[in-house]
């Protein structure tokens, strides 16, 4: 009995042992995993060699040169290495390191914040006063790094050889912090380097920012780029290859997002001709077109619906109005020096990403991301991709060099803006004048070479009150008779020399110098945070003061006094030059003239200041030409002489009248077909038609 007991005792211990093996590991897991990698201090990190990979003790106790280290004095023997059950990670400490300074007399443009999490962009600041925030506090405008609501930085990298090994530890390249090689650290540059867990590789992050000349900071973009490099180095024996992701720059500030037209854009320069490193293709992509391509691609799982970009590039990147962050490869990626025929570019594909999606689609943060070429490494081998990040305003001077000016778009007039903006900078740099002044020189010198044209209206209005009456006469005469008051107006016309059209052409010229300073005052960097009376910048509505309120539908939450002013000269001048209503169709027609002028001020409303400020001075230059014209323009001459006048002389002659317009032309020519009976032919085709019997004739023969 007692030993039945005990086997019994015997098997349900064992039961329980091994049942416990195996319930364990599942409740407790942490009980089940061996002892945490011990890390190299920080003292043997910073004195690691540059360029070779940290080693981490816990691989079998190697050196960095992968030698097995000698015995410690007194150990009887030393511990043989013993290779790990599997690959471990280096891990160093989360540094920021700062390039630049925020002195504008440092004689850099910016200050550069980078971090060691993903060695990649964390901002970049801009030190010129001229380039503050909006936002009230006045302090240095960030290029780059504005939305926090995303772990993606500007200039992460990420390398799949590295990632697949990362993230078996919840860590990818983008995420990990990376070394930095003390020796590299300076002023303007540092050097960061990771080596893969496998010791395979190491990938080295090299970054410069150089210093430019206070004096030419709008024609000279050094001190706007920064310089960095990829370098990836082949550890082992035997060939490798690798391939990296590039991210593009994320978080460009959005200013003025309430009255703004454009928001973040992707813009890229690429060299489809395979024959001309200077002729670029610009290619721009709206944040509500990114996102529209994104959602139809999650929707249909068609990854042709989003944009992809296979040409070797010149830049890429994104821009907000005024600024611009672009990434430019170095080197020829147009040369083919393997002799394939295909360019050696850098990327073998380039594709948006959405970074953050707004309430307002088009107000949506985006950025893109480069792929890479396969990269071969040889054992021992080294290769490095060059680039240049600009990171500063959108100016011409600036964008040039790069071949980058085209994503700087002012419409369908870019002579016109580019004049004007050459017009106002030179009386706001040369003169002194402030930009609103330079916006009222500016208007005076348009109105004053439209002079001739203006004065030629205004004669033309005259002449129009003064036929007005009888122009009544013929309508009522040939009420029923349309084709027939046409021609006798025309002669009405002819004789007064008066062309209906002329009073069009001053607004017809004006429109395209409308849309040109549109265009150019959204462009102008300038124009930003230039002030004027109450206005703090002249780029967006003079915002006079908070409503404290949204007005309903439209959204309003200021009082912008100078859209009012210009609607309300607008009627003003319409009142003052439109002839009196004599029917009513006529004060129909003005009543809702009218309508529209208030219906332009609500679209008026979110104008930038400049804008009205031009519009202000335009009109008040025509109200008062136009009343300088009436006072001293002469006496009209009389048209319809008296019949006892007697002989005159060719200076007392009325004027001739003018020879009929290509309209007048057609309509008497229908009038005159008309009158002939049917059946009857001219001249002209009578002998053609006797010509055609005599050949029908001898065709008979």
């Amino acid at each position: 009995m007692e030993q039945r007991r005990y086997i019994l005792f015997i098997v349900v211990s064992t039961a329980i042992v091994f049942g416990w093996m195996r319930v364990a590991p599942m409740l407790f897991p942490q009980m089940a995993q061996g002892p945490a990698p011990q890390q190299q201090p920080a003292d043997d990190q910073a004195d690691a060699p540059d360029g070779d990979p940290v080693a981490d003790k816990t691989d079998a106790g190697d050196n960095a040169d992968g030698d097995a280290p000698d015995a410690a004095p007194g150990d009887a023997e030393a511990t043989p290495a013993v290779e790990p059950a599997e690959e471990s990670f280096a891990e160093f400490p989360r540094e920021t390191v700062k390039l630049g300074s925020l002195d504008p007399e440092s004689g850099y443009y910016m200050e550069v914040v980078l971090t060691s999490e993903g060695a990649a962009v964390q901002s970049v600041n801009l030190n010129d006063p001229r380039y503050r925030t909006l936002d009230g506090d006045n302090g240095p405008l960030s290029i780059v790094g504005n939305n926090g609501g995303t772990t993606l930085r500007t200039l992460a990298t990420a390398i799949p050889q590295f990632d697949t090994l990362l993230r078996e530890h919840g860590l990818t390249l983008e995420t990990v912090d990376w070394k930095i090689v003390e020796r590299s650290r300076s002023d303007d540059a540092v050097t960061f380097e990771y080596p893969s867990p496998d010791g395979k590789l190491v990938v080295r992050k090299h970054y410069r920012l150089s210093k430019g000349d206070p004096e030419t900071r709008d024609s000279n973009p050094q001190g706007y780029l920064l310089d960095f490099d990829i370098e990836i180095e082949n550890l082992g024996d035997d060939r490798a290859q690798a391939s990296y992701d590039l991210q593009g720059p994320v978080g460009l500030p959005l200013e003025n997002v309430d009255n703004a037209r454009t928001f973040i854009e992707i813009k890229v320069g690429a060299l489809e001709d395979t024959r001309d490193p200077e002729d670029v293709t610009s290619i721009s992509l709206t944040a509500d077109s990114v996102a529209d391509q994104i959602a139809e691609e999650r929707a249909n799982n068609d990854p042709k619906a989003v944009d992809v970009w296979r040409d070797p590039l010149k830049y890429i990147g994104v821009d907000v109005q005024y600024f611009a962050a672009l990434v430019m490869p170095g080197g020829d990626q147009l040369g083919d020096t393997d002799g394939d025929g295909i360019p050696n570019q850098y990327f073998t594909e380039a594709r948006p990403v959405l970074i953050s999606k707004a309430g307002k689609q088009e107000r949506s943060d985006i950025s893109v991301v480069m792929t890479s070429r396969p990269i071969e490494l040889a054992a021992g081998g080294t290769v490095k991709d060059t680039f240049q990040v600009y990171l500063g305003p959108k100016r011409t001077k600036l964008l040039e060099p790069f071949g980058a000016d085209g994503i700087i778009t002012f419409g369908w007039f870019p002579f016109i803006s580019v004049a004007m903006l050459k017009l106002m900078n030179f009386f706001h740099y040369q003169l002194y004048l402030p930009y609103a002044l330079s916006i009222i020189l500016l208007t005076v010198i348009v109105r004053g070479a439209m002079f001739p044209i203006s004065r030629k209206q205004a004669i033309g209005a005259q002449k129009m009150k003064e036929i007005q009456p009888k122009l009544q006469e013929l309508k009522k005469k040939y009420s029923n008779e349309p084709e027939k008051f046409l021609k006798e107006q025309g002669e009405l016309f002819r004789k007064h020399n008066y062309h209906p059209l002329s009073g069009c052409l001053p607004a017809l010229l004006q429109l395209p110098i409308f849309i040109g300073l549109y265009n150019a005052l959204y462009n102008a960097v300038d124009l930003r945070m230039a002030r004027f009376l109450w206005i703090d910048n002249l780029a967006a509505p003079d915002a006079l003061f908070p409503l404290g309120f949204t007005v309903p539908f439209l959204g309003w939450t200021e009082f912008n006094v100078l859209p009012i002013i210009t609607v309300g000269l607008f009627l003003v001048q319409q009142r003052m030059f439109m002839p009196p209503a004599t029917t009513e169709e006529q004060e129909l027609q003005q009543k809702m003239m009218n309508y529209m002028m208030v219906f332009m001020g609500a679209l008026f409303y979110r104008v930038p200041a400049g804008l009205c400020i031009y519009f202000i001075a335009s009109s008040t230059w025509g109200i008062a030409e136009r009343k300088l014209l009436e006072k001293f323009a002469p006496a009209p001459k009389p048209t319809d002489p008296p019949a006892d006048a007697g002989r005159k002389s060719d200076k007392d002659a009325p004027e001739e009248p003018r020879k009929p317009g290509l309209l007048e032309r057609l309509l008497e020519a229908a009038d005159q077909a008309k009158q002939q009976p049917a059946g009857t032919i001219t001249s002209g085709n009578a002998s053609r038609g006797q010509k055609g019997n005599k050949k029908r004739k001898r065709s008979r023969r």
